[in-house]
Order: structure tokens, then sequence, then C-alpha cells
């Protein structure tokens, strides 16, 4: 009993200090760092509200003579009057600003990075060390040329890596990734000797808990040039009530006391974070250490977060091109299935002759197709008993639509009804892709062995919880020693790209069974058939034609442009963004926004055009206009889903390719040019035209 009431409070206190950890205010610490001074005055700047204790260290000024002082008298009108002068260009915050100050304690330049707290206005001063303006862009200059022209994303981040410590001159200088559980992994490294190496180590993700990570969406730039000094204190006029100061867009806000004692427990003395987006999602940091403290110029800062967001355009554009040559595959992989269908081939003889290829592109250990015409399945699999089981789950609980996928299968039973372990040897991982055509949904079922895994982390990831002031915290480990984790029973995780592309050749899959059927349904029943051939024509979401009816029209048209000379034009357009819809409201969001837009796009649309979705959120038109009509038709169709109000859901836009008939072309080959415009639009920034006529 007592080890029962022991285990149970050391949850309890684990839980709490967790809780208490997720809820610490970073951004509100109530004090700065010493790297610099902060003024907080009114919304109407006409009085002075807070002031950080060190105050007269910088413009010369006790914290007594600053409350006495308007904040004209105190920072300047000049600075006032640039102020003024940047809101009526932009008013988006934070602002960077530059000024002189001379006094008895100090001269010389100053960085005033201003933004908003509630209503009042904070500013933050940096001294500005001397560094050429001309020396740091003709670094940025010759390192972005450098990024530009790198082909792999390993040498781009090496090549960053290497950028940043000819700016900085940082002991340690890594590239830090995050995974699905926000546990970060050290991918790029660069470091001296007497720094440790953490290349190819995991941190775990409390160790960047949730709200910090937030901050980095405000303010990309986290720099602790000194993290043993202590911090200074923020001082308010006498009767004031205000809240406290939301720092989170500056860079001089004081640091966790935990976080202040991880890095010394790693021996760091100053630290250097840069958030790298992937689109709007926190995809990494770039993380530098440095064993004593380190200055940095703010001039260098702002430097280095251009070359940061310069490499990580190149780096994502890498990483698309990969993408785009995976989607390649897979799109050959799927003519091959919608040659098939003109011949009427069973599925059984689908996996036969196909079924080696997707195994291999989907690095698969076993596939199953389930349908109405039975279970077809190919390599290691369960049995037939439990994949009927399995579909059954998957069926009651698959409320969306949409695939479902694991890479820890025997965790997931209850979606698919509480199958014993031992009926699925040898298959921990799944992507389990619905067949809507068919009623019940069919299933295109992909499996993935169990692949090992060994994690090397920065110490072990164990949590031990202090009381401090009354709270239960976490406290950073001491020891930051490999300590390897042995992972077993998992598969190596399925990427969004493989489950877009298994989506896309499970509805080419699904179109193909039906047509089947249809030919086999024809001389029996031909109210159900036409039901049927309906549902092969057209999309079951959207009621627009499918990409079946459209390969057929575009294979018809062309052959009359080629023997009448008439023009034949084909718009390819993708929604940008759209996987936020389904992440951020839900994947019947997601099929509000497809099921509003291509009513909006058939509502403007001749008789003569044909219109249908291609696959995923991609939508294609087949018109007979002349070029130029075919890019006045797209840009009408962009402005017009533009103005599409989709409530709380926000905007939708598109990205539109524009490709037209050239004498000898096939329907491969005019669906590519397409394809390409409209990635052109998208890697130029979305909700464009392009044309490759």
């Amino acid at each position: 009993m007592n080890d029962t009431i022991s285990s149970d409070m050391i949850s309890n206190d684990l839980a709490e200090g967790l809780a208490n950890c997720a809820r610490e205010p970073v951004h509100i610490p109530g004090a700065i760092q010493p790297a610099g001074c902060l003024v907080c005055v009114d919304n109407a700047l006409q009085q002075v509200l807070s002031v950080s204790a060190n105050i007269a260290e910088i413009l010369g000024v006790t914290p007594t003579e600053a409350f006495g002082q308007s904040p004209s008298q105190l920072l300047g009108p000049d600075l006032l009057e640039q102020l003024a002068s940047r809101l009526e260009l932009d008013d988006s915050l934070p602002l960077t600003l530059e000024c002189q100050y001379q006094t008895d304690t100090f001269e010389g330049g100053l960085q005033a990075t201003v933004y908003q707290s509630d209503t009042r206005w904070v500013f933050e001063f940096e001294p500005i060390v001397s560094v050429p303006e001309q020396h740091s862009l003709a670094l940025l200059n010759r390192w972005i040329k450098v990024l530009g022209r790198t082909q792999s994303v390993e040498r781009l981040l090496f090549r960053l890596i290497e950028a940043v410590e000819s700016l900085t001159g940082y002991g340690r200088i890594m590239v830090y990734q995050f995974d699905e559980e926000w546990h970060g992994t050290v991918i790029s490294e660069k470091r001296h000797d007497a720094l440790e190496s953490f290349l190819g180590h995991r941190f775990p993700a409390k160790d960047i808990p949730p709200q910090v990570r937030a901050l980095y969406s405000v303010n990309p730039v986290r720099s602790i040039p000194d993290a043993g000094a202590p911090a200074v204190s923020l001082l308010s006029r006498a009767g004031s009530r205000d809240a406290p100061i939301d720092m989170g867009p500056g860079y001089l806000r004081a640091s966790s006391p935990v976080h202040l004692r991880y890095l010394a427990n790693m021996g760091v003395g100053a630290s250097l974070s840069v958030a790298i987006f992937s689109e709007d999602n926190l995809w990494g940091l770039l993380a530098c250490h440095h064993g004593t403290p380190k200055a940095l110029s703010p001039q260098i800062r702002d430097t280095l977060l251009a070359l940061v967001q310069m490499a990580s355009q190149r780096l994502f554009l890498l990483e698309s091109r990969g993408q785009m040559r995976y989607l390649k595959r897979v799109m050959d992989s799927r003519e091959l299935v919608s040659y098939s269908r003109g011949h009427l081939i069973r599925p059984d003889e689908l996996i036969r002759e196909h079924g080696k290829s997707w195994l291999a592109l989907f690095d698969a250990c076993g596939l199953a197709l389930m349908s109405r015409f039975g279970v077809s399945r190919l390599g290691i699999t369960p049995d037939d008993a439990v994949l009927k089981r399995i579909a059954s789950g998957l069926t009651a609980g698959n409320r969306h639509n949409g695939p479902w996928f694991t890479d820890q299968l025997t965790d997931h039973m209850s979606v698919t009804t509480l199958v014993q372990g031992d009926d699925i040897v040898g298959c921990y991982g799944l992507l389990a892709l619905p067949m809507n055509v068919e009623s019940p949904p069919g299933w295109f079922l992909l499996f993935r062995q169990e692949q090992p895994r060994t994690h090397r982390w920065a110490g072990k990831p164990e949590d031990v919880v202090v009381e401090e002031e009354g709270r239960k915290v976490l406290n950073p480990r001491h020891s930051f020693a490999t300590w390897v984790e042995e992972v077993r029973g998992r598969s190596r995780p399925w990427l969004p790209i493989e489950v877009r592309a298994a989506l896309d050749l499970a509805e080419d899959l699904a179109i193909a069974v039906s047509v089947n059927h249809i030919a086999h349904l024809n001389s029996e029943l031909q109210s159900v058939n036409k039901r049927l051939e309906s549902l092969a024509h057209t999309d079951s979401l959207t009621g627009v034609w499918n990409r079946y009816h459209l390969e057929l029209s575009i294979d018809a048209e062309i052959k009359v442009a080629h023997r009448y000379q008439r023009h034949c034009c084909v718009l390819l357009f993708d929604i940008d963004h759209f996987k936020q819809f389904n992440d951020q409201h839900g994947h019947e969001a997601g099929d509000r926004v497809l099921k509003t837009l291509a009513t909006t796009v058939e509502s403007c649309l001749r008789a003569g055009d044909r219109f249908g979705r291609w696959g995923g959120e991609e939508f294609l038109i087949l018109t007979g206009i002349d070029p130029k009509g075919a890019e006045l038709l797209a840009e009408r169709l962009r402005r017009k889903v533009e103005e599409i109000d989709l409530g709380d859901l926000g905007q939708v836009t598109i990205s539109i390719g524009v490709a037209s008939y050239h004498p000898g072309d096939n329907r491969k080959q005019l669906v590519a040019r397409a394809d390409q415009a409209m990635y052109q639009a998208k890697s130029e920034g979305r909700n464009r035209v392009v044309s490759s006529l």
C-alpha cells in the first residue's frame, strides 16, 4: 500500500510540475536582461509609466528623474518623430529605430525596438556595437549566393551554420528540427573542440515548452548574451496599476530561472536561437551556444535573421523539389491505373500487375484492396478475416471519410475493432484510405513492418520535480551525456506527402473498381448501372467531373484540336494552404471549402467548358478558347475565388497554371505543362496565374 501511495504522489507531483511549466508566463517576466534598458510610456506618449532599474547606465537619468520627465524629454523629440514617420509608412510592429545619445555614462548609437503591450508603447534600447554597414551587407550577400547554389538539404544547413559562425563567432551552432511530438533532433552542427557535440542527439519537447515555442511566432529571434548576468527589474510610476508588460516582441526580456539553470548545466554562457518556419509552422531552430558571455551587435542579429529566412526559403524549395519528384513517380503509376480502366481489369489483376511498384513507392511491406469484389492483397498482411475486421472498425470510426494512419498499430486496436496483436504479426504501421465511391466504402490498406530505432538523447529525458516558492516545477537535468533509447514496436512514420499521394491513388482505384462493377451490372440492373456510372464520372464530394471523366474529355478534345486546328487549353489550379483548413478547423471544414469553390467556379464557366476535380485540392478546366482568352478566364476565376466569403474559415485563394495545346501534344504533356506553371505560381507567392502557352 505504501508503494502505491508513493507512486501516486510522484505521479501527482509530476503532473503539477508539468502543468506549472506549461503555464509559466515567460512573456511577462517583469525584468529584462542587462544588455540594454527599457522604457514604457502611455499610448498618447504623454507619461512615462515604467523603466528598467538600469536606465541611468544607458540614458543617464535615474528612474525617479525619468518619471519626472515627459516621453519627449526622456526619449528625445527626434526619436518620437522617427516613430511617427515610420508608422505613417507602415503600422506593423515591432519597429527598429536608431538614435544617438550622449550622457555622463554613455555616448554612442542605440537601437530602439518599439512595440506595444496592450495600449502602452514599449521602447527597448540596446547599444550599437560599431559594425560597418557595408561589411555586414557584403557578408550577407556573399552567403546568400553560396546558399543559393546548394543542391541538397544537408549541404545547405551546413553552409548556413558556416555563415552564422563567420557572422557571430559562436562556439557551437546547430540546426534543430522538431518532430510531430515536438521533440527536437540536432541534424547539423559546427563547434569548437571545447564544447560538447550534440549532432544526432534528441532533446525532449519539455526543453522548449509550448508557450516558448509560441513566442517564436511573435519574435523569431531569442538572444541571451550573458546567461549568468542578474536580471534587471522593472520599476513602475508610483500609484500605477498597469498590467505586466508583454515583452514577447522584444529582445531584452529576462529568461526563466529554470532555463538559466538549464544553460548553466549545459555549460553555456551565451545563447542565440532563430526560428525556422515552414509556411506557418515551426519547423525547427538555428541554435547557437558559447561557453562564455558574448555580446552581439543588433545589426549582426538582424543580418543573421535575414540569412536564416533566406536559407529557409531555399530549404523548403529543395524539399518541395524532392516531393515533386516523388509525386511524379506516383503520377506515372496512376497513369497506368487510368490506362487499365479502359480494359475492365478486376481489382485482383490490378494488384497483380501494379502492386509491387506501389509497395516500393510507399515503402510498404504489404497492401490490401478491399472492395465489393472481395479482398485482394500482396506482401505481408494480416489474413482476410482480420482484414475484414479492421475494415469494419475503420468504417465505423471514420467520421470524415478521410485517411487514417498510424506507425504503432498495436496501440490503436480500438480503431480496428480490438484485433489481437497476434493477428497482425509483422505489421506495425497502417495507412488506410477509404474508397468512397462504393457504399459501404471500400478500403485501400498499406502496411509497414517494424523499424527499430535508436534514439540518442542529450541526457536522460527524465522529469525531476522540485518545489520553488510553494510551487512544484520541473528541475532541468544536470547531465547532457548521451543516453541511448531503443524504440521497438513502431514502423517508419507516414509522411504527409505519402498520405496525400496514396489518397490520390486510392481515388483512382476506387474509380477503377466502380467502372468494373458498372460493366458487370450493366446487363442486369439498368437503374443501378446509371447511378454507378454517374459516380464513376463525377466526384462524390463536389459533384463536378472526376479525373477519369476529365481524362477522357482531354483525349477527345486533343483529337478535335489536331484535326480541325482548333484551340485547346487546360487550366489546372490548386487551393493555397488547403492543409490549414483541415488542421485548424477539421476535415468537415475542408470539405466545405472544396464544395464552395467548385460551385463558385462552375457558375463562372461557359456551356462548352468542362470542369472537374483532378485530385485532392486540385481542379482542372478544359476549354476551347484561345490562349489569351484562357489567361483572362483564369484571372477572372482567381479574383472570383478570392471574393468567396467563408465566414469563420477566412479567405481562400488559388494558384492557376495555364497551358495550351501544341501540335503533337498528348494528354500527359499538356497537363504536365499546366502543372509546372501551377507550381511556378505557388513558388512565386501563390494566388496568381502563370501561363505556359
